[in-house]
């Protein structure tokens, strides 16, 4: 079968191989150059530079609805006169980056489909693969279907579906989507080759949206759930990212550094210091090299009787009697070397010392511990947080924002 192969992104260049290998590929079409690099250099996109050294013929559309570039199909599918030796019968479409308008879609024949990054109808738009993370998707996958005039909504002819990993990011979840298309795109060209070939409409209720991201999103939030804290770092991993700022107590002063965090783990019953507040920094004297720091909402405690047993607090005697960091009967402790609560209360609250006598206090909002796993300093390589706590001292009082 002769193809036209319609893509600027990496995502496509898998199936776009395996496409050359099993069929003829008549033209690719792809987006111009754009600057990339510090030095900002025009650079084909990557489907080009595939196109450019397997030998086929490049068509680079700014305007891929452009009349002259409509006609320049219709001759690669041998309609003219022009080059009519490439007859092409199908289109694959795959992370193109430009919608394609009715003129185009009716001068590339027969068959035009589109490999896209989700399970349809949920996650239409540019940024499907992103988006089932950040929304705490657990299965996500591929669908293959029809062009249509509305985006993302054509009949569909195949789809393939995957677990995703807590631990796995967009850029490696794109990877492996990536690799699910070719074997998805060739069954439905078989099923076209022999006629056979249905499609299932998408049921409109069921539609969600992906829109774009921009630099805008990858600002963290840390007065946020330890889970939606995860899907945001994992979300936005590599691109735009997940940004924030270590400020730092020095002996020198105060002094910040960008970070971009990669990678996480939320902890479960990790104790929280009583004095934690969302964003601050811990390193856990019970696992050296590691980083925590504490998501969450923050509100002003209320002091309680101890409703885990119904009685008022009972104070322990001064000799030396502290609960163990993360004993529940204690209701925390720290990771930045312990702390010593002077009185028992029941799960759910926490320790107060204070002038008038302190006692227990119900927990001012759900604050948790997150692990930093991986994260990448500003002028600096990508590192394993227990790297990056080997070189930098962290202080109680340390915290990103």
């Amino acid at each position: 079968m002769r193809l036209i192969c319609i893509g600027s992104g990496e995502f496509g260049l898998p199936t776009f191989a395996r496409l050359r290998d099993k069929h003829e590929i008549a033209a690719v079409i792809s987006q111009p150059d754009k600057p990339a690099g510090r030095g900002r250099q025009p650079t084909p996109t990557p489907v080009a530079q595939w196109a450019q050294a397997a030998g086929l013929p490049l068509i680079k559309a700014p305007n891929v609805n452009d009349p002259a570039i409509v006609d320049q199909v219709r001759h690669f599918r041998g309609q003219g006169d022009f080059r009519g030796h490439f007859r092409g019968n199908a289109a694959v479409v795959i992370a193109f980056g430009q919608k394609l308008g009715p003129a185009l879609l009716e001068a590339l024949g027969p068959l035009s489909i589109n490999l896209h990054a989700s399970l349809l109808p949920r996650y239409r738009g540019a940024a499907p693969i992103n988006w089932a993370i950040l929304r705490g998707e657990t299965v996500t996958g591929i669908s293959v279907i029809a062009l249509a005039e509305r985006m993302d909504a054509g009949l569909i002819y195949e789809q393939v579906s995957t677990p995703i990993d807590p631990r796995e990011t967009a850029g490696e979840l794109h990877d492996r989507l990536a690799h699910l298309g070719p074997q998805a795109i060739l069954d439905v060209l078989d099923r076209f080759a022999d006629a056979s070939l249905t499609g299932q409409p998408q049921d409109e209720s069921h539609a969600t949206q992906a829109p774009k991201l921009s630099k805008a999103h990858s600002t963290l939030q840390f007065d946020v759930p330890a889970e939606e804290f995860r899907r945001h770092v994992h979300g936005l991993t590599p691109w735009p990212g997940a940004d924030a700022t270590w400020h730092h107590q020095s002996d020198r002063g105060l002094v910040t550094m960008p970070l971009r965090i990669l990678r996480v783990e939320p902890m479960e019953n990790w104790p929280v210091p009583p004095d934690a507040k969302p964003g601050m920094l811990y390193s856990d004297p019970q696992s050296p090299g590691s980083l925590i720091v504490v998501t969450g909402k923050h509100t002003s405690p209320t002091a309680v009787k101890d409703t885990a047993t119904g009685t008022s607090p009972e104070r322990l005697p001064s000799s030396g009697m502290h609960s163990p960091a993360g004993d529940s009967a204690s209701g925390g402790g720290s990771a930045s070397g312990g702390y010593s609560p002077a009185w028992k209360c029941g799960a759910g609250l926490d320790i107060t010392e204070a002038a008038s006598g302190g006692g227990c206090t119900s927990r001012g909002g759900e604050l948790t511990g997150v692990r930093i796993l991986e994260l990448h300093p500003a002028g600096k390589k990508a590192m394993k947080a227990e790297d990056f706590v080997r070189g930098h001292t962290i202080k109680h009082g340390d915290y990103l924002a």
